[in-house]
């Protein structure tokens, strides 16, 4: 099972294409506390979208690659040609809306997509709408009625090419990494127009916590890392230091407050380091020449968990450039508006392992810090001066190398965002599993492998109700920084590179707009994971046939979805597990097949293979059945587990020792996801 922070928010409301004369109402809260879509959609706008529309399944682009004719892909774009003044205006009120109850509604409900479907895939229906008091008989002819409603509803969201998109945002810290990435390479006018950025700026104040900073996650409690980087952010989109209504000043008060920006975390200090504002002299060091090992050696690069290897790779690169970016004004002011001292009197030896408390999940085992300081005193000097950089330079070439490969093999999607990063929670296998419980305070905590937890919101580790049953187990969080990492490697080997070229089309892919702004998402979307599901809630009423058209798109997405070929080259070479007949949790051209999306989409193939193909079409054939049976068996662990996307490669003692030194921006995390470690 498959959960997004920030997941999809679909609304409490049944869709109705009547709406009352009178003017627009305040919103109606639901039970669950959240506003009602059918009160926004039909008392609050009018039917037509206005200014931005959701494209499906367009290139556009001489720079994209496609398998498959873009099927799935989503994309928002905006024309100003679009939408009368009065739709404007609408448009307008419920964003007002969504910002004066952001405090109590944290998610979007996607009304800009609603809106457009609304019109696109107008409902029609003849069904009374059920309501039922207390002490009412559930009959049958109720139960029926309902679930035509609502399937009748949902198909009106379903896409042309035949699976449901929707917002798939939610962490914080996917953005910043795409602002600073094309900032330095000086295409960010180019690539974000004014009303992207207008747009992302409204979503990042949107997202602003009472106490001025940001979280991981739009419900997070606010950190170093969400706040450094969003305030940063939103200087580089224009902002100035004293703008937003007080937004700004708020902010930089409360980074300076708990430390400055010499308390961010690994990744944050990483980032920081590209823009200008931070010493590479005070990171931690990820040498790249860790790719440069015999694979026996369980250390090996190509024995991590692939998302974490993704994003190690060209985070390494980075790393061994020591890349920094141009210094502007605005780097310049920012040096002075992040920290607390000035920035030549900053100790960034010290900084090293500085990590403000909000952020610290895990502390350093005294072990770790003696590595990296070895590493970074001794080894690190070494390497970067002669004969020891020409290890450097060989390094540097073989991990560029894998950086194109993997470019490749994704169509430049690569397997998240920032290489063009997220976080889902999965299920998967291992001998050592986290178990969640719930503090006093009602937050979930973490208890780990090695028996060390805390609470999330209190950091009270004395406080966990270990008596409480666990609300889930044996759980891995996905780590996903690849398409922009791997863009800016790019960029740094040749600024006018082709693979440069092709990467900036699909920063599209992972942008999606709704009433609170522009986000950047987890994934490229959910669309097999979400189509697969549908298709089996539908045939499990029994009322395939009346809605056989919606389960024919379906299925003609489920079958142009499914990856036909294996990567190119030795797979063992790129340490790669075989792909054909998989499904990804997205797109084909995504083409990182995973168990339980490809389980997923056998099962909905086989369910609607015996339904008459005059209904819901051509089953799919035998010979690819039978690839997906394989990919799934290829997955099984010694242990009878299933991996998601390779076997396991690694020990489970590496979990305690070699991981969190080998990738140490993970440090972070902990506390609020849980990890396997392969």
């Amino acid at each position: 099972m498959r959960l997004c922070v920030g997941s999809r928010h679909m609304g409490d409301g049944v869709l109705s294409r009547a709406r009352p004369a009178a003017p627009p109402t305040p919103p109606v809260w639901s039970p669950s506390g959240q506003i009602s879509t059918t009160t926004l959609l039909f008392q609050v706008l009018p039917p037509d979208p206005a200014m931005w529309r959701l494209k499906i399944a367009q290139g556009g682009s001489p720079w994209l690659k496609t398998t498959n004719n873009h099927v799935g892909r989503q994309v928002w774009e905006f024309d100003p040609n679009m939408g009368t003044a009065e739709e404007i205006a609408a448009v307008q009120k419920v964003r007002e809306l969504f910002r004066e109850h952001r405090f109590e509604m944290k998610h979007s409900a996607d009304l800009l997509m609603r809106l457009q479907f609304a019109k696109d895939n107008p409902l029609e229906i003849n069904l009374p709408n059920i309501k039922l008091e207390d002490h009412d008989d559930v009959t049958e002819e109720v139960v029926l009625t309902s679930v035509r409603r609502a399937i009748s509803c949902y198909s009106t969201l379903q896409a042309h090419d035949g699976h449901w998109p929707g917002d798939f945002g939610g962490p914080m810290f996917l953005m910043p990494g795409l602002i600073i990435v094309l900032s330095v390479t000086g295409a960010l006018n180019t690539v974000l127009s004014p009303e992207h950025q207008r747009e992302i700026r409204r979503y990042l104040y949107n997202h602003q916590n009472k106490d001025g900073g940001w979280g991981l996650h739009i419900e997070g409690h606010s950190t170093m890392f969400g706040s450094a980087l969003t305030y940063v952010s939103l200087r580089l989109l224009g902002e100035g230091p004293d703008d937003g209504d007080g937004a700004m000043q708020t902010a930089r008060t409360w980074i300076l407050d708990h430390g400055g920006a010499t308390a961010i975390t690994s990744w944050g200090k990483f980032w920081l380091s590209v823009l200008g504002v931070f010493e590479w002299y005070g990171n931690n060091p990820l040498p790249p020449e860790m790719w440069l090992l015999p694979y026996f050696l369980p250390v090996h690069p190509g024995r991590m968990w692939c998302h974490c290897r993704m994003v190690y790779l060209p985070m390494s690169y980075i790393y061994g450039k020591r890349f920094v970016g141009p210094i502007t004004p605005t780097v310049l002011s920012l040096r002075k508006e992040l920290y607390a001292c000035p920035y030549q009197q900053i100790d960034w030896n010290r900084a090293r392992n500085e990590c403000a408390k909000e952020d610290l999940y895990y502390p350093h085992p005294l072990i770790q810090d003696i590595i990296w300081a070895s590493l970074h005193k001794v080894v690190e000097p070494v390497l970067m001066h002669s004969p020891g950089s020409m290890l450097r330079e060989k390094a540097l070439h073989i991990v560029m190398q894998h950086i194109h490969y993997e470019d490749e093999s994704t169509r430049y999607i690569c397997i998240g965002p920032v290489n063009k990063g997220a976080f889902y929670y999965e299920q998967g296998s291992s001998s050592r599993y986290r178990t969640l419980y719930r503090c006093h305070t009602g937050a979930v905590s973490v208890q780990y492998g090695m028996g060390s937890f805390r609470c999330i919101e209190c950091q009270d580790p004395s406080r966990i109700s270990t008596s409480t049953k666990p609300v889930w187990c044996g759980a891995r969080c996905t780590v996903r920084f690849g398409p922009v990492l791997n863009m800016l490697s790019c960029w740094i080997e040749d600024p006018n590179s082709e693979a440069f070229k092709l990467h900036l089309p699909r920063v599209y892919d992972y942008l999606w707009i709704a009433e609170d702004g522009m986000k950047m998402q987890g994934y490229n979307g959910s669309q097999l994971w979400d189509t697969a599901f549908t298709v089996q809630a539908i045939i499990s009423t029994d009322l395939s046939e009346e809605y056989g058209p919606t389960l024919k798109r379906a299925h003609d997405y489920i079958k142009d979805s499914q990856v036909l070929e294996d990567c190119p080259g030795d797979l063992s070479f790129w340490h790669r597990h075989i792909s054909k007949g998989g499904w990804t949790f997205c797109t084909a051209d995504h083409g990182w097949p995973v168990s339980d999306c490809t389980a997923e989409g056998l099962m909905a193939s086989v369910l609607l293979s015996k339904i008459s193909p005059e209904i819901v079409g051509e089953p799919l054939c035998a010979g690819r059945i039978y690839d997906a049976v394989n990919v799934i068996l290829s997955l099984m662990n010694r242990d009878g587990g299933f991996a998601a996307y390779e076997l396991t490669r690694s020990y489970a003692w590496l979990e305690v020792s070699t991981c969190k030194c080998i990738f140490p921006c993970l440090q972070f995390l902990h506390g609020i996801f849980i990890f396997t470690y392969f």
